[in-house]
C-alpha cells in the first residue's frame, strides 16, 4: 500500500479499528513514521475529551461509534491525512472516519485500501464526499482472475457481480453453485 503513495506527500496514517491496526502499523513501520493514528470503537481512558461520530458499517450489526480524543484531533489540525482501510464496500466505515478527521480539522487526501468490491453506492458516496481511493485490487480483478486458473466459474463469476450490484438482494446466495 505504501507504493501507492508519494513519500512525503502527507503527515499522518489514520485508520479505524480494528482489522487495519496490525497494518497500519507495519506500514508506519516501513515509511519511518513516527506517529499514526487510530480511530476507536470506544472513548478509551486516555482520551481526553473525544469526539465522535457514528458509524453504519454493513459488516457490523447495529450502530457503532468511532472515537478519537481530543489531544490527537489537536495534532493533525491543518495535517495531511491519509485514511487507509482493508475493505471498501458501501464506503460507509471510511465516510465516518473522514468526517471525524473533518470535524478534527485534518485535511483528507484520500484513501488507500487493500481491496474494494466497486459497489455502486460505495463509488457514489466517495465521489460525493470528494474523497479519492486506491485499492490493491478489486472484485473485478480477483472474479476474473479466478475464472481464469479455474477457480471458479463463470456463473460463479456472475453470481459475485450480482452480489455487488445488489447485495441486499440474497438471491445470488442461493443460485447454485458451479463450483
Amino acid at each position: 500500500l505504501l507504493k501507492l503513495l508519494e513519500p512525503g506527500s502527507y503527515d499522518y496514517l489514520f485508520t479505524a479499528e480494528a482489522k487495519s491496526i496490525p497494518l497500519i502499523h507495519e506500514m508506519a513501520r516501513q515509511s519511518g513514521a513516527k506517529k499514526y493514528f487510530i480511530a476507536r470503537k470506544g472513548p478509551k481512558a486516555y482520551m481526553p475529551d473525544p469526539i465522535h461520530v457514528e458509524d453504519q458499517s454493513i459488516t457490523t450489526a447495529g450502530t457503532q461509534k468511532l472515537y478519537l480524543g481530543r489531544d490527537d484531533a489537536d495534532l493533525i489540525r491543518g495535517k495531511r491525512i491519509v485514511l487507509m482501510d482493508d475493505v471498501i464496500s458501501t464506503g460507509g466505515s471510511v465516510l465516518d472516519a473522514v468526517d471525524a478527521l473533518r470535524e478534527a480539522g485534518a485535511e483528507v487526501l484520500g484513501v488507500v485500501s487493500i481491496f474494494t468490491y466497486g459497489m455502486k453506492k460505495g463509488v457514489e458516496r466517495l465521489a460525493a464526499a470528494q474523497v479519492r481511493n486506491v485499492s490493491l485490487t478489486d472484485l473485478d480483478t480477483v472474479a476474473s482472475t479466478g475464472a481464469q486458473e479455474g477457480y471458479i466459474t463463470e456463473a460463479d463469476v456472475a453470481r459475485l457481480l450480482a452480489f455487488r450490484e445488489n447485495p441486499s438482494d440474497e438471491s445470488w446466495i442461493r443460485a447454485e453453485s458451479q463450483v
